[in-house]
């Protein structure tokens, strides 16, 4: 049984393949389809690595990300934003520093528990140099080195910090005569004290190591080593009963590596390092020490060496080849090293398992994150009925699974497996497609073994009959950037825009044609065109050609009807409404006026397939000035009457557009338009897309609808829903929110996604979202929709100012949440997003008005869960602060956007208005009364 269909109210699931074509959850993390390239590891442990990357994006700045590595080279999660370091806790949770900001996440799952801006515990500081680490009695520790301007900077702070929220459990101030001094090793500790080496910048770089209590941060000893001039890149540190240890790298001059006694600091032993840029120390268990250095800029080869504790002797090393600095951890039996390796110039992560006893290489494994991790898969709803395609199974990843569900509980009917034509090591494409009488189209486009390392892919189509049982199995060789999508006829025919290799393995002659099989899979015709076959009304076929021009066919010869003229393009973003005698599409006519613009104006039309006669047509209206496109026209239930769904584009400005929904229905033979709907004017939708297609529960329509907020297009904001529509006044009646991160917009790849509404008021959505390795993975939403159960939250900031700002590191902003709806919303969702990752949010503070409940958690900017009854009103207080403030200089305004969700299955009146922006700007001068 589908766990998304499980008999839980407002329940929303996602399913995908797993590599054996089960059904099962996959949340990926990241947001973007783009490649993720590694950039460095910032810590290894038994089961991962946590890396720092960057997200590439077309024709916007790339974004940095931190994620997490599992053993088998899976990316499990990502989150936006760098990060400096990573600290792994006792209770299964990472702590990610950033500068003076800290994120707590989950280990597995990369969700977000708690975030802390350290210099929120240092009244009128900004933090620099900030070092965090984990001992036995304190298991949250930062050192945190005050900022008091841009040029001076005050005494040193010890803080501890309780693991579970990161709330401050002691401080102490260093008051030593410390003048800009900055921790650069890993923090230690002895029986309750703390070894702390220390840089020290005054008149000249000095290096020192201070032994202070743990309790109260008091001095035990201090030594200091005026002959060191730390270079300012990390140094390594580690402490047990045999000795302290710790590097200092002093750039081109190299570096030492020094033992001290740990009761006294007096120094046992000490060896010059080569020139490394830093190098991280680890307790090999009391009697060893292992050393783990970064190299120098350029350099790729980083030798992993063990000493021996009591005298600093070498006792074996492993040269490893790698960029940047290793992150390495110790356990029982091994050693487990994360690095960054370079292939065809591009760094990927590699994981190394050596023997703690001689350093020999045990396991490696070095798995391209930005290439393909997940299986080559799909899942489409076919004619209402749900089915899951994974291919790349078994010996040569020749396997393909198929499989169709029950659309009511989920439940599977049969699954086939199917073998590809030849063995391969890279699958590029599989995909479902609706066949005739409820069959199935199966393609999967690869890399043949045989034609490795050429330009050719091979496409193997499959025809499946709705028991499961195979028809047919071609397959067809050619470039990868020409290959249409088969279209089935209901006679069990298809049509193909097939280009093919007349010169293997080169492929440096091609043929393009217009394909027909027989319901048998032999070659009825071809037809020497480039158009892609679209539609079939009677004996008929509509293609398109590749310049977006429309032609007809006949079905028995191929012989070319008739097409458009040149000035005219068809919309490729919906179905053609076909009926015995005529079909209804939607065409754009160009035009080209000196002012405004270039714009497109669209026609509905019903035309005659044998002659291309229209029989009517008519351009759906619009707002004032403006032009409409995209439509995409849906045959309503009886089959007597059409909906076209399309987009009103006003000009705002040269770089601004309003868009919103423009819905018409039609009497299909006469073209009468029977209703029309568009959004009010000034209404709280700052870009609405409704499109296809239509499931039907009673008098209700439900339509896809994908909204944006303020030009947040490039960022997570992108609100998808199933919109319910009155069928006869084609009103909006409720608006539910699809599960985020999990759905692509209306017209993504140039089709709309399906809809069921089955008979237990439950529907299926098929859906599309992009996996952290850049590969698009299909998903069918399940969830119950009850349109008698209907809230209608509210969001706005309670200033009037546009932009907020805030005399010092903080600004709280006032957050005003309200249900106008009749129903309470139980477990709605609200949080805040920067629009870059350089603004942090905290919720610390909630006053309710009415009935409901506040979130649970505070100190957080983690997405929170909150109830408001109907007529109740909260209060949300959101303090900001801004990466890169300084005293003294206001920053540039950061958009924060606030976002409130309903509660899973529960319809909205109005998403719309769940959405509000402020913009902060932080910093300035004090006047003593703010």
């Amino acid at each position: 049984m589908i766990a998304a269909l499980a008999d839980l109210p407002g329940f929303i699931g996602t399913m995908s393949a797993d590599l054996d074509g089960n059904l099962r959850s996959s949340q990926f993390g990241a947001r973007r389809g783009l490649p993720l390239t590694i950039e460095r590891t910032l810590s290894s442990s038994l089961d991962g690595a946590v890396v720092v990357g960057l997200e590439e994006r077309f024709s916007q700045p790339n974004r940095d990300f931190v994620g997490f590595v599992d053993a088998q080279g899976q990316l499990l999660w990502t989150l936006p934003g760098a990060a400096n370091s990573a600290l792994h806790l006792p209770n299964e949770m990472l702590v990610l520093s950033s500068g003076s900001a800290l994120r707590a996440v989950e280990r597995d799952s990369g969700t977000l528990r708690w975030t802390r801006e350290l210099s929120e515990l240092v009244p009128s500081t900004h933090g620099s140099s900030v070092t965090v680490a984990s001992t036995a009695s304190y298991p949250l520790i930062a050192i945190f080195t005050p900022r008091i301007s841009e040029t001076r900077y005050g005494p040193p702070v010890i803080l501890t910090l309780n693991p579970a929220n990161g709330e401050k459990v002691h401080q102490w101030v260093v008051e030593d005569g410390l003048d800009f001094a900055y921790i650069r090793c890993r923090i230690q500790e002895i029986d309750g004290d703390l070894i702390l080496p220390w840089g020290q910048s005054s008149t000249s770089a000095v290096m020192h190591v201070d032994r202070r209590q743990g309790s109260n941060g008091q001095l035990v000893w201090r030594k200091e080593f005026l002959d060191l001039k730390p270079f300012g890149s990390t140094c390594g540190s580690v402490a047990n009963e045999s000795a302290i240890a710790f590097t200092v790298h002093s750039g081109f001059d190299g570096g030492e590596f020094i033992g001290l006694d740990p009761a006294t600091g007096n120094q046992r032993w000490r060896t010059p390092l080569p020139i490394f840029r830093s190098s991280e120390l680890l307790d090999g268990g009391g009697s060893t020490i292992l050393l783990a250095p970064e190299p120098w800029f350029g350099a790729t080869e980083v030798p992993i060496q063990q000493y021996r504790a009591s005298d600093g002797q070498l006792q074996w090393q492993q040269t490893l080849t790698l960029f940047g600095k290793p992150a390495v951890r110790i356990n029982a039996t091994a050693i487990e090293v994360a690095g960054a390796v370079g292939i065809d110039n591009v760094l990927h992560l590699a994981m190394w398992q050596l023997d703690s006893a001689d350093g020999a290489i045990t396991k490696q494994i070095s798995p391209s994150l930005t290439a393909r991790l997940a299986l080559a898969s799909d899942a489409r709803l076919l004619n209402g009925v749900p089915y899951l395609l994974a291919a790349g199974l078994g010996e040569g990843q020749r396997g393909i699974n198929l499989r169709r569900l029950d659309p009511i509980d989920g439940s599977e009917v049969w699954t086939r497996t199917l073998t590809l034509s030849s063995a391969t090591d890279s699958i590029s494409f599989a995909s479902l497609l609706s066949g005739p009488n409820d069959q199935v189209l199966v393609l999967i486009t690869y890399v043949p073994a045989a034609l490795a390392g050429t330009e050719v892919v091979r496409r193997d189509l499959y025809s499946i009959d709705s028991a499961g049982t195979p028809i047919f199995h071609n397959a067809y060789d050619g470039p990868l950037s020409q290959g249409g999508i088969p279209l089935a006829h209901s006679n069990g025919e298809v049509s193909w825009s097939l280009t093919e290799c007349l010169d293997l393995p080169a492929c440096t002659t091609v043929d393009t044609n217009l394909l027909r099989l027989r319901a048998d899979g032999t070659e009825r015709f071809r037809v020497p065109v480039a158009a892609y076959a679209y539609s079939v009304v009677g004996e008929s076929t509509l293609a398109i050609s590749q310049d977006s021009q429309q032609l007809v066919f006949n079905n028995a010869l191929g012989a070319e009807l008739w097409r458009d003229s040149p000035q005219t393009y068809v919309s490729l973003n919906g179905p053609v409404a076909e009926f015995s005698d005529y079909f209804i599409y939607t065409r754009n006519r160009r035009y080209y006026p000196p002012n405004p613009n270039p714009y497109e104006v669209l026609d509905v039309l019903a035309v005659v397939p044998e002659t291309g006669a229209v029989l009517w047509s008519d351009s759906p209206p619009g707002p004032p000035g403006s032009h409409t496109e995209f439509g995409i026209p849906l045959t309503l239930p009886g089959g007597q009457e059409i909906l076209v769904a399309t987009i009103a584009h006003v000009q705002l400005n040269p770089s601004d557009q309003l868009r919103t929904p423009l819905l018409v229905k039609y009497d299909a033979q006469s073209g009468q338009r029977l209703a029309h709907y568009a959004p009010e004017e000034g209404g709280s939708d700052r870009s609405w897309t409704l499109g296809g297609p239509i499931g039907t529960a009673g008098d209700s329509l439900w339509m896809r609808g994908t909204r944006y907020h303020d030009g947040w297009e490039d960022a997570e904001q992108p609100r998808h829903s199933v919109a319910a529509i009155d069928r006869n006044t084609l009103t909006v009646i409720s608006d539910h929110q699809l599960a985020r991160d999990f759905d692509r917009p209306v017209f993504d790849l140039g089709r709309f996604r399906p809809i069921t509404v089955n008979t237990e008021n439950r529907a299926l959505v098929e859906s599309r979202s992009t996996g952290p390795d850049g590969v698009v993975q299909s998903r069918i939403q399940a969830f119950r929709i009850d349109p008698d159960v209907l809230v209608d939250l509210k969001i706005d900031i309670a200033h009037a100012e546009s932009v907020l700002t805030g005399l010092g590191p903080t600004r709280v902003i006032q957050v005003r949440l309200v249900n106008l709806g009749p129903n309470e919303a139980i477990d709605a969702s609200v949080e805040a997003l920067s629009r870059y990752g350089d603004a942090w949010s905290r919720l610390v503070s909630c006053e309710l008005n009415g009935t409901g409940a506040c979130p649970s958690m505070l100190g957080t900017d983690a997405p929170q869960l909150l109830s408001l009854g109907a007529g109740a009103e909260m209060l949300l207080g959101y303090e900001v602060s801004v990466r890169g403030y300084f005293p003294h200089r206001l920053s540039d305004p950061r958009e924060i956007l606030f976002v409130v969700d309903p509660p899973p299955g529960v319809g909205d009146l109005d998403l719309g208005d769940n959405v509000a922006t402020a913009a902060v700007r932080l910093g300035g001068f004090s006047n003593g009364f703010e």
